[in-house]
């Protein structure tokens, strides 16, 4: 035998290595962009949730005012009216002493017919203190008092002053 050399197999030339289009995983990144958007999504969802939380202690807090400011005008609007209660009581009184002695036959002395007509000169007619409730309708505020026949009590009361003044 001999010891010819074999010859080698055709191995294929060698070529120039095409680079395989890389596959891209996108699970991960969007795994990830979730977890992004969710943690934004909450970061706004709670900031308008602590807002509205903080705007509704103010709005508690604005209502609290304006309902003290309120019965503070009632108050004294009642005070108001019971001064010009005593003032016509007063004059009531005033007026029955001077028709008195015309229907009798004594005189009384003019120092007191005087102090009696006197008493008629101040005809005081009560101021209703409104300065609240106008700005609480005026300014849009009224929506603050959460109870609706509040709210309906508070409009009908300044129709009535309304109304009240311009029949005087």
């Amino acid at each position: 035998m001999s010891d010819a050399p074999t010859p080698p197999a055709s191995v294929p030339p060698p070529t120039d290595p095409t680079p395989r289009p890389r596959r891209v995983d996108w699970r991960p990144k969007l795994r990830w962009f979730g977890a992004e958007y969710l943690i934004v999504v909450l970061g706004v969802l709670t900031a308008v949730g602590l807002n509205a939380w903080w705007q509704g202690r103010q709005d508690a807090a604005r209502e609290q005012a304006y309902l003290h400011q309120l019965v503070d005008d009632l108050q004294e609007t009642r005070t108001q009216l019971e001064h010009t209660e005593r003032i016509l009581a007063l004059q009531g009184a005033s007026l029955g002493r001077l028709l008195r002695p015309y229907r009798s036959s004594s005189r009384p002395p003019g120092d007191s017919v005087l102090t009696w007509m006197g008493s008629f000169v101040f005809l005081q007619q009560p101021a209703f203190v409104t300065g609240t409730a106008t700005a609480l309708v005026e300014t849009g505020d009224l929506n603050l008092i959460r109870n609706d026949s509040l709210r309906t009590a508070i409009t009908s009361y300044l129709g009535r002053i309304d109304r009240q003044a311009t029949n005087n």
